[in-house]
Formats: C-alpha cells, structure tokens, sequence
C-alpha cells in the first residue's frame, strides 16, 4: 500500500509540474482558460488524473495478453523459447512460423529472432508456458526491470527528493517497449546496472553487463570504451565476471542446441536487408550505397573511435555517470540495426538531463514538446518502422548537449568570478 501512494503521489507531481510548464509555455496556449488550470491543479483532480496514467498501465497490460499487436515481439520469444526446450532450431523460418500463426499472429511470414543466441537464454523460460501465460510473465518482467532500474538510478543520483525520477515512466520510448514486450529491457537493466555497481563491486557488475548481449549491436562504442576500460585498468574481477556470465548463458543455449552459432550466421546476414527499412540515421547510408552489405556498420565504428580517444585523453578524471552517459546516447544514435523502443537505453543519459535542469533552475520545455510529440506517434499506432520516428534519437542526444553544455556555463562564469 505504501508503494502504491508514493506512486501516486509521484504521477501527480510530475503532473502538476508538467502543467504549469505547459501553462507558461507562452501565447500559443491562451485558449486555456485560468480556471481550467485551477481544476487541474486542485489536489483531488490531479490524483484523479495520477490514476488515470496508472488505468492506462492496467489496460496495457490487458492488452497485451489478449491483443495480438500489443507484445508481439513476445510471440516471437516464445516460438523461438519453445522450439529451444524440444531441442529444434529455433532460427527455423518454417516452425518459428507455424508456432507464430498458432499464437494469434496475423502475418504472411515469420518473424524470426534476429538476438544473438546469448538472447535465447532469456527466451527459453517461455517456451515451458502456453503462449497467453508467456505474455504475461514477460510483460511484468519488463516492468520489473524498468522498476529496478528506476531505484539504481534514484540511489545513483543520490537518492534526491521529488518524484522527477518518475518521468521515465512517460518517456514515449518506455511505452513502445512495454507495448511490444521488447527485451531492450534486459539491455536497460545490464547497462544501469553497470553504471551502479562497477566502482563498489566489480564482479557483479561484470556478471550483469552480459544482459547487454541480448542487443550488443546497440552499444557499440560503448562496449568498445569499456573493453579499453578494463584492459588498460587491469580491472580483473570486473572482466571475470563478464565472462563467467557470458559462459554461463551460453553453455545453457548449447546444451539445448550445440549448432546454435551456426545456425545464427544466416539469420545475421537476412538482417542486413531489414536494416534499410529501419527508422535510424545509419539506414540512411543504405540509400547512396544499396549494394553495401555492411555500410550500416560505419557511424558505429567512427563514433568508437572517437569515444575511445576521448576516454583515452580523459582516463584520469573518467567518470561512468558523466561522460559515459554521453558515450550511451550516442552509441543509440549510431546503431546499425534500431527501433524507437530501443532508445529507451537512453535513459540515464535524459535523467541526467533532467536532473540538470531543476538544479540550474531551467525549463523542461523542450524536453516535453519532444517526448509529447513521439507520444502522440506511439498512441496513435504508427508503425515502429516508419520515417516519421527517423528525428527521436538525434532529438534526445541534442536536448541532452544542450542541457549539459547550458549547465557548464554557470560553473565558468563562477570559476572567474573566483578568480
């Protein structure tokens, strides 16, 4: 009981936080009326709303078991989980199909897992459940992971009052991914969980850094930093424990399928074609150069570069919730392969962002009319694979330089003040 009030106390905060920003957000808003703010305001009318954001969580849970366009990435886990237990290629097209079609899925060919097989690990629980109770445990693992996540951040950022931490909880990608019961979640989790436990304990944060391998393709400059991280800090336990989880995951998919590597290869080289249709900047290159395979490849291994001389000449003040949460965004940005719910991994990288704004005493103006403009795309069902989602990642990294470079200018105008 105690959870659920401070919940929705929470939601109400962000609420009236919310509607007084949009209240001053100038004349293009004049048709609201004084009074209509009042109502809005009042303690009971924004409970009443707290409640109606926390319904809309309820129904998409329904949803989410009893309609197929809602967690339909969750029928595709579990046909591949189920094949996985009867020791059956779970990258077969044809019985990932007849299992797809089975589960309600209305579609003319399958949709096959494109995750390494470190991912299958994570799938194969499904497949001991029938298709409706697989749902289900999915969908609450994914809010389980989003919670947990949630309180590292809050204990990262120093346990600070206000209910600003609940605003992730509206953030549009955060929906896509519930909607479609998407395992970035896992991703989300391995990486806050990283950023929480790698300076204190070293070897748990290596055994959950291995959820990152359900989406590796996501953070590539980033794995690449934090490889040189290890290495050049001889940061053993950390590295141990990386690979005793990796061993641990993939010894678990071997033992119900030894050809699993090999069975991934032409999965891998089908996704090179899917990649031209995503909404991301790196399929844009598919458009000058079709015939390159790989070219999605490119922003991916020019931003590891950069982010690897960057740590290099910032090794001694390097700080994982400074600028290896820059490191995150932009990592999101240049993935060859991504949807919008994958941007939820930037998460830490808007919190900070946020944080930063109520500390300098600055408008979240900005920060709202995108995430409201990627909402109303999200709810009103576009398709995930549309252009019109090609402007959310660079929306996010620039709203998170902006916020960060506003916030050094106070701190040099003191230092020579000082001075």
């Amino acid at each position: 009981m105690r959870v659920f009030r401070w919940t929705i106390k929470g939601v109400s905060n962000i609420c009236e936080k919310w509607a007084r920003e949009i209240k001053t957000s100038g004349p293009w808003l004049s048709f609201v009326t004084e009074n209509r703010w009042k109502t809005l305001e009042r303690p009971i009318s924004r409970w009443l709303f707290a409640l109606g954001i926390l319904f809309f969580g309820v129904a998409s849970m329904y949803f989410s078991v009893t309609n197929s366009r809602w967690s339909g990435d969750v029928r595709e886990y579990w046909a591949s989980g189920t094949l996985l237990v009867n020791h059956v290629n779970p990258y077969d097209e044809a019985s990932v199909f007849l299992l797809e079609r089975q589960a309600g899925q209305k579609i003319d060919r399958a949709q096959v897992m494109f995750n390494p097989p470190c991912a299958l690990f994570f799938a194969l629980p499904l497949g001991m459940f029938s298709v409706r109770n697989a749902i289900l445990l999915w969908t609450l693992m994914i809010l389980a992971c989003l919670m947990l996540s949630t309180w590292a951040l809050w204990d990262l950022h120093g346990r600070r009052k206000g209910h600003l931490l609940l605003s992730i909880y509206l953030f549009a990608p955060v929906i896509a991914c519930v909607e479609l019961g998407q395992i970035v979640a896992l991703a989300m989790l391995g990486v806050v969980l990283f950023l929480w436990l790698q300076r204190d304990r070293p070897l748990l944060a290596g055994l959950c850094f291995v959820l990152l391998a359900v989406k590796p393709h996501l953070l590539l400059p980033f794995g690449a930093v934090v490889l040189v991280w290890a290495i050049k800090g001889e940061r053993y336990r950390f590295m141990a424990g990386a690979v005793l989880g990796l061993a641990a995951v993939s010894g678990t998919v071997l033992f119900f399928d030894q050809k699993i590597f090999s069975q991934y290869i032409p999965v891998l080289r089908s996704a090179n074609g899917v990649s031209q249709v995503m909404p991301n900047l790196s399929s844009l290159l598919h458009w000058f150069y079709p015939q390159s395979g790989y070219i999605q490849y490119l922003p991916a291994a020019c931003a590891g570069c950069w982010a690897i001389v960057w740590y290099l000449r910032r090794e001694k003040d390097w700080d994982w919730n400074n600028e290896g949460l820059l490191v995150i965004a932009v990592s999101v940005v240049v993935a060859p392969y991504s949807w919008v719910e994958d941007e939820m991994l930037m998460i830490p990288a808007v919190l900070n962002g946020i944080y930063l704004c109520s500390d300098s005493g600055r408008s979240m103006k900005g920060f709202i009319v995108l995430n409201g403009a990627a909402l109303a795309l999200v709810l009103f069902s576009v398709r995930f694979y549309s252009p019109l989602y090609m402007w959310t990642k660079v929306a996010w990294l620039a709203w998170v330089l902006l916020v960060r470079a506003a916030s050094r200018v106070p701190e040099a105008l003191g230092e020579e003040a000082r001075l």
